[in-house]
């Protein structure tokens, strides 16, 4: 895959779409951004970094999407959005840290997230929100939060 185009093709038809491939990082996730909103899709994604999980939710029309993600970081978060766009132009990956049971806790972790978007049953807790969770302490907390940005290339024009 090499383009949103791609995505799009594969995942027409689908209910929704699971990220968890590493690579290419970022350009992976803002192709599935772009073919989440062209096919108004949710998207949850998830992944490991050593001791600790990340998962994040989008559900197109009901919260920002990655570009609004990223320009929520632009704007309170100068130099970190820096940081993340010299990754993207050097394509630095990060080191693959997962090891099984880690990865068998955020699956479980994702699934009832899903559960709940599906049924209905039970509040979704990271739609906008990148949770992380501590995998030595079991704790979880939300790290960053962003809203649907009327100005959005990508999503402003969604609604649900």
């Amino acid at each position: 895959m090499e383009k949103s185009e791609d995505i799009i093709e594969c995942f027409e038809g689908f209910d929704l779409i699971i990220l968890v491939a590493d690579r290419p990082k970022v350009k992976l996730a803002l192709w599935v951004n772009e073919a989440i909103v062209s096919l108004n899709i949710p998207l949850f994604c998830a992944g490991l970094e050593a001791q600790r999980a990340l998962q994040y939710t989008i559900i197109p029309g009901v919260s920002g999407c990655i570009e609004c993600w990223r320009s929520t970081v632009k704007e309170e978060h100068p130099v970190s959005y820096e940081m993340l766009e010299k990754r993207k132009s050097l394509n630095l990956t990060g080191d693959n840290t997962a090891i099984a049971p880690l990865v068998s806790v955020i699956t479980g972790i994702v699934c009832a997230e899903i559960v709940k978007y599906l049924t209905g049953i039970g509040e979704l807790t990271t739609v906008g929100n990148l949770k992380l969770i501590d995998m030595d302490t079991m704790t979880t907390k939300i790290s960053e939060t962003w809203n649907k940005s009327s100005d959005c290339t990508i999503c402003s024009s969604i609604n649900r």
